[in-house]
């Protein structure tokens, strides 16, 4: 948006159609789930809070999520993340993060029956936020799997847990193709 790369719509609605238009997939959300680490992570929930309907599950490793844009805003020293992400307009952070969406398309979300699981580590500067998106999770009712915190790690890589496929196959509903 405003010059730079709109990750959002280039994921949505060109990566995905060309991926199931061009690879052997389940072109439905019963076929597909999304994973992110830190800001990979941010986009992941907001993605699958945004678009329930495209994802049967989310996953998330530290990820770098603020409830305000003040917050968002300031998280990078030297980094001006409002300019570059944002044009400014905390009005386009605030439309966007995963703590308004949820509660936006809370009954959505519950209806399809989206998978939540959202992993940090015990020493990252992240986990009050990440604890604060379970908190309005609970809030709406959305079902989510329990915060899972690794003791003694900070934001890094060994958070990210190798059972995330296996995880996200018991959202999957379809018939196994031979």
């Amino acid at each position: 948006m405003y010059g730079h790369e709109m990750v959002e719509t280039t994921i949505l609605y060109e990566l995905i159609p060309h991926i199931d238009g061009n690879f052997r997939t389940i072109p439905a959300r019963e076929g597909r789930a999304i994973m992110g680490g830190s800001m990979g992570g941010l986009g992941a929930l907001r993605l699958a809070f945004k678009r329930p309907d495209m994802f049967s599950s989310v996953r998330s490793w530290s990820a770098a999520i603020f409830p305000t844009a003040d917050q968002a805003f300031n998280a990078v020293a030297g980094v001006d993340i409002s300019e570059y992400m944002f044009n400014n307009d905390a009005s386009l952070y605030e439309k966007g993060n995963p703590y308004n969406l949820a509660k936006q398309n809370a009954d959505w979300i519950k209806s399809v029956g989206l998978g939540i699981h959202m992993d940090v580590g015990g020493d990252d500067s992240l986990l009050p936020n990440n604890r604060a998106l379970t908190d309005v999770l609970d809030s709406m009712g959305i079902p989510h799997d329990a915060l899972q915190i690794f003791p003694g790690l900070g934001h890094e890589w060994r958070v990210v847990s190798l059972d995330s496929l296996q995880w996200a196959k018991q959202y999957f509903s379809y018939t196994q193709i031979n």
